[in-house]
């Protein structure tokens, strides 16, 4: 039977605990188990089935409320200790994409994908560069032609440091085979916002931005923000956190933003 380890960050407190993946139980808020410690195994709700490399929302009980929580799954290997401090890097990736992986793996994973033209990959649009030498570049991913006019559906835009190393990625545009595959969470370009809501919880700020006409939901102190038009995921950017982050509060809005 395999073992699925869930690290959790709430109310600046964070913890592991283990779940029997072949018995993870449906229960009510009412009837949830009281607070655990780490090592302990848990039952937990799950909207949307839980996956390795995935954020997932959590409630626990405390003393006053129910309070919302987000962990990062890691189904463990065989003989393969729990994790021995909490850390959600895990679950930063887009499909086979990962924060702090080396730019050129991230063209190599890409290059699996034969929708994407490889001069596309080979030599991603430069975007610009910061004072401290990190670049911006921008991978088209789907586009199409008007006469001599071309015009982009969806593309992928990464920040990398001196060093070549993945800081940040924010995938934009319509959803095809491609970014259907770029998953986040089991979250993709055109997930309804009630189906984020399911896996992610309530967001901790919403604002609008004109610029898309659109809506963005901050999930802060984690690293990750989702853009939405017309209800649904336009935009998913995630970046690697800063130290602190893991030891800030996690507070959600009270309702769905609208």
């Amino acid at each position: 039977m395999s073992r699925i380890y869930i690290c959790r960050f709430v109310s600046a407190v964070a913890a592991c605990g283990a779940l029997i993946a072949a018995g993870l139980s449906t229960v009510s808020a009412q009837h949830l188990p009281s607070p655990h410690k780490a090592g302990d195994k848990i039952r937990q709700q799950f909207l949307v089935t839980p996956r390795d490399g995935e954020f997932r929302k959590t409630t626990s009980p405390d003393s006053r409320q129910i309070s919302q929580s987000i962990g990062c799954i890691r189904v463990a290997k065989p003989g393969e200790p729990p994790p021995s401090a909490p850390d959600y890097s895990h679950c930063l990736r887009l499909g086979p994409l990962k924060i702090d992986m080396a730019f050129y793996q991230l063209q190599g994973a890409l290059s699996d994908f034969k929708a994407i033209p490889e001069q596309n990959i080979i030599f991603p649009r430069f975007i610009g560069e910061t004072p401290d030498k990190v670049k911006t570049l921008m991978i088209p991913i789907a586009t199409t032609s008007s006469g001599d006019q071309s015009r982009l559906l969806s593309y992928l835009v990464v920040m990398m440091d001196s060093y070549g190393t993945v800081e940040s990625m924010q995938l934009t545009g319509k959803p095809n085979e491609v970014t259907a595959a770029l998953h986040f969470s089991s979250i993709t370009l055109g997930t309804p916002k009630e189906k984020v809501a399911d896996i992610l919880g309530l967001p901790s700020a919403a604002s609008d931005v004109p610029k898309i006409k659109g809506k963005l939901w901050d999930y802060a102190p984690f690293p990750f923000t989702i853009e939405f038009v017309n209800g649904v995921v336009y935009s998913i950017r995630i970046h690697s956190p800063d130290d602190s982050d893991h030891a800030k509060a996690f507070v959600p809005l009270n309702s769905l933003p609208e």
